[in-house]
């Protein structure tokens, strides 16, 4: 058996084109608030919620997930989340990255916790602080940034959640590379 560490993964679900058109519009109005040079803006063909981080695991682990994944949300429905506002995370004084956060949602948490327990069936024991959900839209270059922006509210911005994707990362020096390996369908509520 092949015990090499040779996939990036994590599982996630993404925004809808119109979530996303709207995210990028709130984007625009920040950007003007921020220095160019202390933020890097993720393209929106990368935003996503991460609701499992596996970092580098076997390609037997990671071929076996789709089948486990399957198995542990089976009877999820799609279901609407909450991006309350664009603010800096995961602290206003001390900001990695610059996220829209959502409210919190119990059925969303449920399937965190399910795709972990997809994770550690085959044999992975993911390192999970607390979930906190949100969406990365820039990181911050450094540390200490000389200007953090004002919170910006998100009026009505709900996004249906009706897949649940597993995700390959690659880092490549122009930035992360994500492809879609499998996308696990919720049934229709």
């Amino acid at each position: 058996m092949n015990h090499e560490k040779n996939v990036r993964a994590f599982i996630a679900t993404i925004p809808d084109p119109s979530v996303t058109q709207r995210l990028i519009e709130a984007c625009e109005l920040m950007k003007s608030q921020l220095p160019h040079h202390e933020i890097r803006w993720i393209a929106p063909k990368n935003w996503h919620i991460t609701l499992c981080f596996l970092g580098h695991i076997t390609n037997e682990q990671f071929n076996n997930l789709p089948i486990a994944l399957r198995e542990k949300l089976t009877g999820y429905h799609s279901f609407t989340i909450l991006l309350e506002r664009i603010h800096c995370f995961p602290h206003s004084t001390k900001p990695r990255v610059l996220a829209a956060a959502i409210k919190a949602n119990p059925i969303l948490q449920a399937i965190a916790i399910r795709t972990e327990l997809a994770a550690n069936a085959v044999g992975l024991s993911p390192k999970r602080k607390s979930f906190l959900p949100h969406l990365s839209l820039a990181r911050y270059r450094t540390k200490k940034p000389t200007k953090l922006p004002e919170p910006l509210f998100l009026e009505n911005l709900h996004m249906t959640v009706n897949q649940i994707i597993l995700f390959r990362s690659e880092l490549t020096p122009a930035g992360p590379v994500y492809t879609q390996a499998c996308r696990l369908p919720l049934d229709a509520s």
